[in-house]
C-alpha cells in the first residue's frame, strides 16, 4: 500500500476550516453564481448586445450560453481552489482575494440587473 493513502489524504487529522473562510468563500461563490444567473437570464431576454466584455461575447457567439457558463463555472471553481489555497498560508492574500471576488460578482449582478431592467423598462 502506497505511504499516503486516501484515507489518510481525508482522516479525522485534518484541520477545520475556519468560519471567517467558510463564509467568505461561501459569499464569493453565491456571489459568482448570481452573476452567471442574471446574465443567463439576460442574455435570453434581451440578446448578447448588451455585452461589455468581449470575451465572452465572443464566446456566447461561438459557443453559445452553455460555453459561457462552462467557463463561468470553471472560473468559480478555480477561484474556490486558489482561495483555499491561500487561506491558511496567507491569510490576508486570502481575504483579498475573496473580496474581490464578492465584489466582482456583485458588480456583475447589479450590472446585468440594471442593463435588463434599463432596456425591458
Amino acid at each position: 500500500m502506497s505511504p499516503i493513502s486516501a484515507a489518510g489524504a481525508l482522516g479525522p487529522n485534518r484541520a477545520q476550516i475556519p468560519r471567517l473562510v467558510r463564509l467568505f468563500l461561501l459569499m464569493a461563490v453565491f456571489a459568482q453564481l448570481a452573476d452567471a444567473i442574471t446574465f443567463a437570464l439576460g442574455s435570453q431576454m434581451i440578446g448578447i448586445g448588451q455585452e461589455s466584455n468581449g470575451v465572452i461575447s465572443a464566446i456566447y457567439r461561438n459557443a453559445g450560453l452553455s460555453g459561457v457558463l462552462l467557463l463561468k463555472g470553471w472560473a468559480i471553481l478555480m477561484t474556490v481552489g486558489v482561495l483555499t489555497v491561500l487561506a491558511p498560508r496567507m491569510p490576508r492574500a486570502f481575504m483579498i482575494g475573496a473580496v474581490v471576488a464578492v465584489a466582482l460578482g456583485l458588480l456583475g449582478l447589479v450590472s446585468n440587473t440594471t442593463t435588463v431592467a434599463t432596456l425591458l423598462g
